[in-house]
């Protein structure tokens, strides 16, 4: 093993020119495989990469053809929304009449039912009175 301090001035000289120059041929290197990477290395055709017109015309189509499609599905499902809520709107209205028919024929049923006692208290105070 090599220690830094045993180096003579020569040895460590040296030592420095072979440290800066693998760094330089290191950093030279790199640039070049960048360079290489960036311009020269085989690219695909933008034909390959981005739809021509003809394919993005076709995809608009498409696109346009299935939004039409979800927006009669939604007025499909508006319709039925609708025909389901008339339908519970007329069940709430049968129903809210027979309630208030049961209701009034509960109501006659007290006042019946009122109008005997009554009758019967008057009976009964007629004879509390004699």
């Amino acid at each position: 093993m090599l220690i830094l301090a045993q180096l003579t001035e020569r040895t460590a000289d040296a030592l420095v020119v072979w440290m800066v120059g693998g760094s330089a041929a290191i950093f030279a290197i790199n640039q070049v495989l960048t360079f290489y990477k960036a311009h020269i290395k085989e690219q695909p055709t933008p034909s390959d990469t981005y739809a021509t017109k003809a394919e993005h015309a076709l995809l608009a189509g498409r696109v346009d053809r299935m939004s039409g499609e979800i927006a009669q599905g939604f007025e499909r499902l508006d319709h039925k929304r609708s025909a389901s809520i008339a339908g519970l709107h007329q069940k709430l209205e049968t129903s809210t009449t027979d309630i208030r028919r049961e209701i009034k024929t509960d109501l006659g049923h007290v006042h019946d039912r009122i109008n005997t006692v009554l009758q019967r208290v008057s009976e009964l105070k007629g004879v509390m009175d004699r």
